[in-house]
């Protein structure tokens, strides 16, 4: 899963995924223009701006 992420990271490309909450629940889908990734207690995030909340 990373190497495509981080393609997309390399090419701007926007990136289509499921979100999983934090507090639990169902995964919410997600629309994501893709900054980089960062990786923080053996889990990796990506950063960039989400298009469906145009955040």
């Amino acid at each position: 899963m990373l190497l495509p992420l981080a393609r997309a990271v390399r090419g701007w490309v926007a990136v289509r995924y499921d979100c999983l909450p934090r507090s639990g629940g169902e995964a919410q889908p997600r629309r994501n223009e893709p900054d980089h990734p960062v990786a923080s207690d053996g889990r990796w995030y990506v950063l960039g701006r989400d298009l469906e909340r145009d955040e």
